[in-house]
C-alpha cells in the first residue's frame, strides 16, 4: 500500500473502538472546538480513498483545550456503511503538551471520558523529509507548494512529469507518448555526429505511400519492392543485384 499526501486538508471527529481503530464521524462535530468551522466534505474518504496509507494527527480536546495527541501512519477501511481509520504505525505520542515520545508497539488510548471531550483527526503534513521515507525506492517530490509527497520508482522505469503529476514511467510504455517519440526523433535527426548502430541489420517497414520529400530520406517502396531515397530534387531507386549465393534468401 503506497503512501499518499494530498493538497486538500481532511478533518473529522472520531471515536476509538475496542481494537484501537478510530470510527470517523464526519465534520459535523468539528465546530465544537472551532465555532467558525463550517461542515464540509473534507473527509478522509473524499481526500484519500481506500487504497493508500497517509499521515494522520489525532488530538483529544477537553472543554475545547487540546490535551493528548498522536501522529502516525494509517489507512481507511469501510464496514457497515461507516469508515474507520486503522492506526497502522503510530509515530509520536504526547500527553498534556509534554514533549512527544516515539510510540513503540500498539497505539496509545485516545478515549473520550466525558461529554466535554472530543477526538479530532486531521491531516498531518510531514515536518521533515525523514518522516516521508517510510518505503524503499522512492523520491521526495511535491504535489503542491509546501506539501511533500513520495514518487514510487518502479523497476525498469524513468521518472517524469505528465500533466501535473510526477510519475514513474515504465520504459515499455514510453512509445505511446507521441511527445516523447517526437523528441527522440527530432534529437536524432538534428545530431551533427555520425550515428553508429549496434544492430547487425536494419528492417524498414514497407510503405505504399512516399514520405515527405526531404533530402536523405530512405524508405522501402512496397509497390515496387525496392529501396528508394530522395536526393537532388527527385526520388531515386537504389541499384541492386542478386547475391552471389543463389540460395541466400
Amino acid at each position: 500500500m503506497k503512501l499518499k499526501t494530498a493538497p486538500s486538508f481532511a478533518i473529522e471527529s472520531a471515536i476509538q473502538q475496542d481494537n484501537y481503530d478510530l470510527k470517523l464521524l464526519g465534520t459535523e462535530n468539528v465546530s465544537r472546538i472551532d465555532k467558525n468551522f463550517k461542515p464540509n466534505n473534507n473527509t478522509f474518504y473524499a481526500t484519500y480513498g481506500l487504497d493508500c496509507k497517509f499521515f494522520y494527527f489525532a488530538q483529544l480536546y477537553s472543554n475545547k483545550i487540546p490535551t493528548t495527541y498522536e501522529v502516525g501512519l494509517g489507512y481507511l477501511y469501510s464496514n457497515d456503511n461507516s469508515y474507520f481509520l486503522k492506526r497502522q504505525t503510530p509515530l509520536y505520542f504526547s500527553s498534556n503538551s509534554n514533549t512527544p515520545s516515539p510510540v513503540i508497539g500498539s497505539p496509545r488510548p485516545l478515549i473520550c471520558s466525558s461529554e466535554n471531550d472530543i477526538l479530532i483527526v486531521s491531516t498531518y503534513i510531514p515536518r521533515s523529509y525523514l518522516e516521508l521515507l517510510t518505503d524503499g525506492n522512492c523520491l521526495v517530490s511535491t504535489v503542491a507548494p509546501y506539501v511533500p509527497s513520495l514518487t514510487y520508482v518502479e523497476k525498469d522505469c524513468f521518472v517524469g512529469r505528465l500533466d501535473d503529476n510526477i510519475e514513474s514511467l515504465p520504459i515499455k510504455s514510453l512509445s505511446k507518448y507521441s511527445s516523447f517519440n517526437s523528441a527522440v526523433v527530432d534529437s536524432i535527426s538534428k545530431t551533427t555526429k555520425s550515428l553508429i548502430l549496434k544492430s547487425k541489420y536494419i528492417t524498414l517497414s514497407p510503405s505504399e505511400k512516399r514520405p515527405p520529400a526531404v533530402d536523405g530520406t530512405l524508405y522501402f517502396d512496397k509497390n515496387y519492392d525496392t529501396l528508394c531515397y530522395y536526393a537532388g530534387g527527385c526520388w531515386r531507386e537504389i541499384v541492386w543485384k542478386r547475391c552471389l549465393d543463389e540460395n541466400t534468401p
